[in-house]
């Protein structure tokens, strides 16, 4: 029983090493192709790496939604959350600025076809 203890512990170890890697590396398709092949195992679905290395492939994806389920739904460690942060800022940001353009573009659109009387 030790045994199979120390070899799931182990694996859970090779697993957060990988995410770790194929996110230093910046290769996001890489990361979610290794994410995507990971077995359905709640305990490895559920460990920090999987979770962080799942918030970046969505925020590379534009899956904004997903990235803020994952970071509301979870706590993280310490350690983990200057990168976490980071991601959520961003978002926040682009959400922002997508919105003021198209505030823009409609206001844009309502001045220039507007008809003098």
């Amino acid at each position: 029983m030790h045994q199979l203890a120390t070899s799931a512990g182990c694996r859970w170890v090779q697993i957060a090493c990988v995410c770790e890697v194929l996110q230093s590396s910046g290769d996001v398709d890489r990361l979610a192709r290794f994410l995507w092949s990971l077995p359905s195992c709640q305990q490895i679905q559920d460990s920090e790496s999987v979770l962080k290395a799942r918030a970046i492939v969505a925020f590379a994806r534009g899956q904004y939604r997903e990235l803020y389920r994952l970071l509301e739904s979870h706590q993280f460690s310490p350690h983990n959350h200057p990168k976490l942060q980071s991601l959520w800022l961003k978002v926040r940001i682009h959400v922002a600025v997508s919105h003021a353009l198209r505030t823009l573009s409609k206001h844009k659109y309502v001045t220039h076809t507007h008809t003098p009387v």
